[in-house]
């Protein structure tokens, strides 16, 4: 991948600064960043060393990423194992399910004991 490539944010620009930051300070592991829009914290935690899978359900609008994306819907069974992922990142994601009780057991379910989860959604009112 090339760590020059500039990937648009689809979500508020500071909150891929703050998770960068909160996680400084842990262990290199596997990701799923879910939704990813354009990828961009994919991109980044990526070229970081971390083993990154990016999620969105509009994949086609994404075709000039420099990061590959898995086709996935947050309304549905995420389509990994159990106990896969040390980080899961779903900045601004919850809003665009239908059922945010299935998005939370879906999360819990992919990600290690111990893990960490970071979400995000935004203040529209």
């Amino acid at each position: 991948m090339n760590s020059s490539y500039e990937v648009h944010a689809n979500s508020i620009d500071a909150i891929h600064y703050k998770i960068l930051e909160v996680i400084k300070d842990f262990p290199i592991g596997t990701v799923l960043d879910f939704p990813s829009g354009h990828g961009r914290l994919s991109h980044w935690l990526s070229n970081r060393g971390y083993n990154v899978t990016s999620c969105d359900i509009a994949v086609e609008d994404y075709t000039d990423s420099p990061v590959q994306h898995v086709y996935a819907d947050l309304n549905k069974e995420f389509p990994f194992e159990d106990n896969k992922f040390d980080y899961c990142f779903c900045v601004d994601g919850p809003e665009h399910s239908e059922n945010l009780y299935h998005v939370f057991r879906e999360f819990y379910r992919v990600i290690k004991q111990g893990g960490l989860f970071i979400v995000s959604m935004p203040n529209l009112a």
